[in-house]
């Protein structure tokens, strides 16, 4: 399922409705934020005035809500061991991959998620049951967001291949390149910081920040903060 706001009406007031795939954790942060889940819609309904929490929590939980800059790849996720989450979803970097429900049960895939060898259900105990999937499992995702590439490499406990997807020519993120120190020049409103695989150019009238160079990998909310994040560099250059 891919992520989706509408504006509507219910009841005579404006609401949002929020398509996007389950998640224990955006349950729990939409009940917080007035939402209720719609079984007829199949679909979250928040009131107007908690679209910009309903966004925050998607950016959270999923890395992007319906306004998304990142590109979307296609991985492969190969668990080396067997894994386990113990009452819950097997879930990676804001996807959830498998759900079981007790003991007993079987495991559902996530939305745009295929196993493609081993198995995956539920184990443990009555009490402590477990979504578990087996050693060597391993499962394709589709439509990730590249930028929550990074997050998803950090997991020690899986191995990633990316497999398809729109291309990125060359994926940097701002951790790659947070202790470098750039070569700076301005003229008038213009200031253009030279990383080693980047460019960024400073606009301080219009408070925007454009990119040459390899594909930056940013999260909404970074890119909406993208002025204030680089301008940093120039201040402590200034410094």
């Amino acid at each position: 399922m891919k992520i989706k706001i509408e504006h509507s009406t219910q009841e005579d007031k404006a609401v949002v409705k929020v398509y996007c795939p389950y998640d224990d954790q955006f349950i729990k942060g939409a009940g917080n934020s007035s939402g209720k889940f719609s079984h007829s819609e199949n679909c979250w309904i928040f009131p107007a005035r908690s679209e910009a929490k309903a966004r925050a929590l998607l950016i959270d939980i999923f890395g992007t809500d319906d306004t998304a800059t990142s590109p979307k790849v296609d991985v492969r996720v190969t668990f080396p061991r067997m894994y386990y989450a113990n009452k819950n979803a097997i879930r990676l970097a804001g996807r959830m991959v498998a759900r079981a429900t007790s003991r007993d049960s079987k495991a559902v895939l996530g939305d745009d998620v295929e196993l493609v060898n081993g198995w995956v259900g539920g184990d443990g105990s009555a009490k402590n049951w477990e979504t578990r999937t087996s050693e060597g499992s391993v499962y394709e995702i589709f439509d990730f967001e590249a930028s929550k590439l990074e997050e998803l490499r950090a997991l020690s406990f899986i191995e990633v291949e990316v497999i398809g997807g729109e291309p990125v020519a060359q994926e940097i993120t701002l951790k790659e390149i947070a202790n470098e120190t750039p070569t700076v020049s301005s003229t008038d409103s213009i200031t253009v910081l030279k990383f080693s695989t980047l460019t960024a150019t400073l606009n301080s009238e219009t408070k925007t920040v454009d990119f040459t160079g390899a594909e930056l990998l940013l999260s909404k909310r970074d890119w909406e903060s993208a002025y204030e994040i680089f301008n940093k560099y120039t201040l402590s250059q200034a410094a």
